[in-house]
């Protein structure tokens, strides 16, 4: 397989995997109330290839090549859930999701600066 091959390869799967759809699944629609996930996708990735000449070890027994190429790729997807909209008798509302854990960590780093803070301006 050709470079450019596997490149468009990756972006066809990562075009049909990466989007809500696939971790949250499809609207859902009961008694006139429509709910639709909403979430953030991020995908990062990155890779490199080359060629060039097949610097093998003498000592080694095997034939040396004429070229050595070589190729490395990483990929990571990351969804993020955000919140949904709820569609009521034509009206739009988004609900957000609070992350509840994250708040309190936040909380407690901020508790613990001001602590430190106080603690030095109370030593002086």
């Amino acid at each position: 397989m050709e470079a450019k091959e596997l490149i468009q390869e990756i972006v066809d799967k990562v075009q049909e995997n990466a989007n809500v759809k696939v971790v949250f699944g499809e609207p859902i629609q009961q008694d006139g109330t429509l709910i639709i996930p909403v979430a953030k996708v991020a995908v990062y990735g990155g890779g490199a290839g080359g060629t060039g000449p097949d610097k093998r070890r003498e000592d080694t027994t095997e034939p040396a090549g004429k070229d050595a190429a070589g190729m490395g790729l990483g990929l990571s997807i990351r969804t993020v859930p955000l919140g949904y909209i709820e569609v009521v008798d034509g009206e739009a509302y988004f609900q957000e999701i609070v992350d509840r854990t994250k708040l309190m960590m936040t909380g407690m780093v901020l508790a613990g600066l001001v602590t430190l803070v106080l603690g030095r301006l109370f030593r002086r």
